[in-house]
């Protein structure tokens, strides 16, 4: 069998990003907490940045500079063809682009970082304004290793992270019971089927089907207990 390249691989999440319940509604609480928050802002820099739906959304409402970084080439830089104004393959641990940022969204990115001190040293040194992070709480579950996640976090260790790097904390909760939670733990209970049906496949109309409605299930879900966190900060001068 002949190997995968990393376009293909990423291609094969793209339904993922679009469809899944979970990335959809981490999409609009970004969205929700920059409009509340951060709003105006001239550019963002999207570490992680998947296929560039964030960045596309964000740019069609703020109409803002939009950069992207990920460790390889992505599909958003074809889907984004004309409106990206930057894009960096690189690695958050190892590099620091020569630019700053007045919002800096790093999303489901720092759970995977073998030294997430490193990451945070250098998201920093290109910050000039707001930094959005969302990670993981709650326990590593197989699913979750499957994933490649290193950790999770907690409230206390999520806020003492940013703020050893400069930043001033100006929100961080957790969010997703019941619903998300209970989706998370049943994701566990057939981890092997589903990172295949939900993230390494196109979705056909059963698992859009099932997407939609859990979408719709977490539109009930609390910002004081779950397994999602989000945090908001602000960089200090110096």
């Amino acid at each position: 069998m002949r190997g995968t390249s990393v376009a293909e691989t990423q291609s094969s999440w793209d339904d993922f990003f679009v469809f899944n319940p979970a990335s959809r509604h981490r999409r609009r609480r970004i969205k929700s907490i920059v409009r509340e928050a951060c709003a105006p802002f001239e550019k963002v820099l999207d570490i992680g940045c998947g296929d560039g739906r964030l960045l596309e959304e964000l740019q069609a409402e703020f109409r803002c500079g939009i950069y992207g970084m990920e460790p390889h080439v992505s599909s958003a830089t074809q889907r984004l063809k004309g409106i990206l104004n930057g894009f960096y393959a690189c690695d958050i641990e190892d590099a620091v682009v020569k630019d700053t940022f007045d919002l800096i969204i790093m999303s489901e990115v720092l759970e995977h970082t073998k030294d997430d001190a490193k990451a945070m040293a250098n998201v920093a040194k290109m910050s000039s304004g707001h930094l959005l992070i969302t990670v993981p709480a709650g326990p590593i579950r197989k699913t979750d290793v499957t994933m490649g996640h290193e950790r999770h976090y907690t409230v206390d260790s999520l806020r003492t992270l940013a703020e050893r790097n400069g930043y001033k904390t100006l929100a961080c909760y957790v969010w997703g019971f019941p619903f998300h939670s209970l989706y998370r733990g049943l994701l566990n209970l057939a981890h092997d089927r589903v990172i295949h049906e939900f993230g390494q496949t196109r979705y056909g109309p059963a698992q859009k089907l099932v997407s939609r409605l859990l979408y719709g299930l977490f539109f009930l879900n609390s910002s004081r207990r779950g397994c999602q966190l989000f945090y908001l900060g602000e960089r200090l001068q110096s």
